[in-house]
């Protein structure tokens, strides 16, 4: 993943060096050094002050997305954030696809939900967030018409282990039923889908 990362700053540095004023491009690869946690590097593809990496000419639209990924660029770097955290930050902003990012190696950073050594803390935290994911990955599937069904796949089975580790919770339940409708799974096969994916809980 780090190294699609790195050519993607790779070719966008490749055309950015003839198209100085490229905003969206600058935009672009501001992104990717936020994907990467480089924070300092990301702001400064945002200048609009003396090295005008963002054209003076550009549209109301493009100067506004630059303004609002400076603010969540900072609000992220300078909070200290977890990765549960920086993950809540990019929901908030409608980047799913970054949300999952920050959500998955906050699981990571737990012990897996198979493992005795989870607490009761570790449980309900890492039940929030396969909720969390199931939600990105519903909201993907709507954005992205190509991967539905592979989006909100991903979907039920995040709310399913949010349910397994938090069955009094009736987030997760939302999270699933969500899913089963856009999914168009008879109430027949609920139950068969449900034991399968179980089987595959990580």
């Amino acid at each position: 993943q780090i190294c699609r990362h790195d050519e993607a700053i790779g070719m966008l540095q490749k055309h950015l060096s003839s198209r100085r004023g490229w905003s969206a491009g600058w935009i672009a690869k501001a992104k990717v050094h936020f994907d990467l946690g480089q924070y300092a590097q990301a702001l400064d593809c945002l200048t609009d002050d003396g090295t005008k990496n963002l054209k003076k000419g550009s549209s109301r639209a493009i100067m506004e997305e630059a303004r609002d990924l400076r603010a969540c660029i900072g609000q992220v770097r300078d909070s200290g954030a977890t990765e549960h955290i920086r993950g809540n930050v990019q929901y908030k902003a409608e980047e799913f696809e970054r949300a999952t990012k920050h959500y998955l190696r906050a699981v990571e950073e737990l012990p897996s939900m198979e493992d005795r050594s989870l607490g009761e803390q570790e449980r309900e935290r890492l039940g929030a967030l396969h909720s969390n994911l199931s939600a990105c990955y519903f909201k993907l599937g709507h954005a992205e018409v190509s991967k539905s069904k592979e989006m909100w796949f991903l979907a039920l089975k995040h709310a399913l282990k949010c349910v397994k580790l938090r069955p009094g919770w009736s987030k997760g339940y939302t999270r699933r039923d969500d899913a089963i409708r856009v999914l168009d799974v008879s109430k027949v096969d609920v139950s068969a889908i449900e034991e399968s994916l179980h089987k595959t809980l990580r």
